[in-house]
């Protein structure tokens, strides 16, 4: 095809598609942009379906994402009219001709990189899509942008230039303030600390603990969390936000309202306070430097990571890997461990040997760079467990890391699957309480209600297990494990109509499921429901 009947597609700055004529082919929406934006910067201008339902409709059900698709590319190619032969799909992927296409970044880099250069624009400016997924994919192609364009293009030979200094760790402003009663005071130098020591577990951050006084005049680049903690009566309220400095702009902020008589549940609240805001720092510095930039990757691979699917499972070691080499830091290696122990559980037997080798040499990396770190010790143990059946050592480093810091919830979740193993379900529910309260509201979230679930199955406290595995199916709704407890649960809880609506939800995403292949399928992935013993329950009728 002649190079001048080719459709332009520029995607630094607004979104924008040009027909070979000049004419504005631009496809209305931000769905049908995000699509078409995702598949040309993808390598070979192709994308699975599967991969762009996830990316940019994460929260909807496999068939409705499927439908948004199906809707998008419908628009796109109206969009296009007589150039519509540019895109192409089948039941697997989603494609663009490259003899048909030009794309800025990869055909016309230069250009492009010098206009982020020269304007500061950056990369699909105005599109915005309701999905965290879409986000953070968003946020680290423009780091990459961002990453690309400050490596200047060939010139002319010029005088040797002084080597850049290198990078420095984004820093946080921990600011807490109380009304000056001993609790208020006692709690608000909890969230201090515990502030502190989640964020400085979690990422390559410099946290600064300021003491109650205003700090109205710094001027350094990164961020400030701001935390008034005052009491009502028998109740705690803490208000924290978190904004940029020195520019002000409120990037997050949350209330929580504990008792003011229970230390554990207040200490929870906290962990998980102190957890979401080391999430947002991480996405609200992503730009600042190679380290920001390192934190953000290591933020989007621990979701990827508790997906638990295979994909995005090796998506998470590559960014993993990646920001390990940018700027190393102890949860990262041993975070790539725990996801080989995931795509582990999927493979026979002996293809686990080499993997258990690289999980051996990730553990040793993540302990030499951080030995105290209370996260990667939690990580560690759960990799003992999966991989080497080694429960005694997972024990012993679950409880080293709530001891280091007890505001680990991940140490409390690995805590409770190991008690539970060992017969003592009392104490591993427990644990996974404590897990569920210090990961609420962050992207463990779900895998903490899982193990919820569990525990309480096993002590026989199912309408608690029910509503664990309630919320994990609305917060995860294309998940299958919540919703196979929630099946399993709402029969053994008598709904019968509860039953049947999370069974149809499930067929939508697993259209082969029933209790009965449980019974005729001794290798079906779901130990929990057959321990509890409630796979021996009738199907209900559809």
């Amino acid at each position: 095809m002649a190079r001048d009947a080719r459709i332009r597609i520029d995607t630094v700055g607004a979104f924008r598609v040009t027909g070979p004529d000049g004419l504005d082919l631009t496809p209305p929406g931000n769905g049908p942009r995000a699509v078409l934006a995702v598949v040309a910067l993808s390598p070979g201008r192709t994308a699975t379906r599967r991969w762009l339902e996830w990316l940019l409709w994460e929260e909807r059900s496999a068939e409705q994402a499927s439908g948004s698709l199906r809707h998008a590319l419908a628009t796109i190619r109206r969009a296009l009219g007589a150039n519509a032969a540019a895109i192409s799909a089948d039941r697997v992927r989603v494609a663009l001709d490259p003899e048909r296409t030009v794309v800025d970044l990869a055909d016309t880099p230069e250009a492009a990189l010098a206009t982020t250069r020269s304007t500061g624009r950056t990369l699909l400016e105005g599109i915005d899509i309701a999905s965290e997924a879409f986000e953070d994919w968003l946020r680290l192609s423009r780091s990459e942008l961002a990453e690309r364009a400050g490596s200047a293009p060939a010139a002319a030979p010029r005088a040797p230039q002084p080597e850049p200094a290198p990078a420095e760790a984004p820093l946080l402003f921990a600011q807490v303030q109380s009304g000056g009663s001993l609790l208020e005071d006692f709690f608000a130098d909890s969230l201090r600390a515990q502030l502190g020591a989640t964020v400085a577990d979690h990422l390559c951050v410099d946290v600064v603990l300021l003491d109650g006084a205003p700090a109205s005049a710094i001027l350094a680049p990164g961020a400030r969390c701001a935390i008034r903690v005052a009491q009502t009566g028998d109740r705690i309220t803490a208000l924290a936000r978190l904004e940029k400095v020195p520019s002000g702009r409120l990037v997050w902020s949350r209330r929580i309202v504990f008792g003011a008589g229970d230390s554990d549940g207040g200490l929870d609240v906290i962990a998980a306070l102190a957890f979401e805001a080391s999430e947002i720092l991480a996405g609200a510095m992503d730009s600042a430097n190679e380290i920001a930039r390192a934190n953000a990757m290591a933020a989007v691979a621990l979701r990827h990571v508790f997906s638990f699917d295979p994909e995005r499972l090796r998506k998470a070691d590559h960014l993993l890997a990646r920001a390990q080499q940018m700027a190393p830091h102890a949860p990262r290696p041993a975070l790539r461990a725990l996801a080989l122990g995931y795509l582990a559980v999927e493979r026979p037997a002996d293809a686990r040997d080499g993997m258990r080798e690289e999980a051996r040499r990730l553990l040793d990396e993540a302990l030499e760079n951080g030995p105290d770190n209370a996260l990667a010790l939690a990580f560690a143990g759960d990799v003992h467990d999966l991989l080497f059946s080694d429960p005694a050592a997972a024990l012993a480093l679950a409880e080293q890391a709530l001891a280091v810091n007890p505001g680990t919830g991940y140490a409390y979740a690995s805590l409770g699957a190991l008690e539970l193993r060992r017969g003592r379900a009392p104490e591993a529910l427990i644990a996974s309480r404590r897990a569920l309260g210090q990961l609420a509201n962050t992207s463990l979230q779900v895998f903490a209600l899982m193990r919820f679930c569990v525990a309480a199955m096993s002590t026989g406290a199912f309408a608690e297990a029910e509503r664990a595995a309630a919320r994990a199916a609305a917060l995860a709704p294309s998940s299958r494990p919540p919703l196979r407890h929630l099946y399993a649960l709402r029969l053994k809880l008598g709904d019968i109509a509860g039953a049947r609506a999370a069974l149809v939800a499930l067929h939508r995403i697993e259209p082969d499921f029933t209790l009965d292949r449980l019974r005729r399928d001794p290798d079906f992935p779901a130990a929990t429901i057959r321990a509890t013993g409630l796979f021996r329950q009738q199907d209900v009728e559809l």
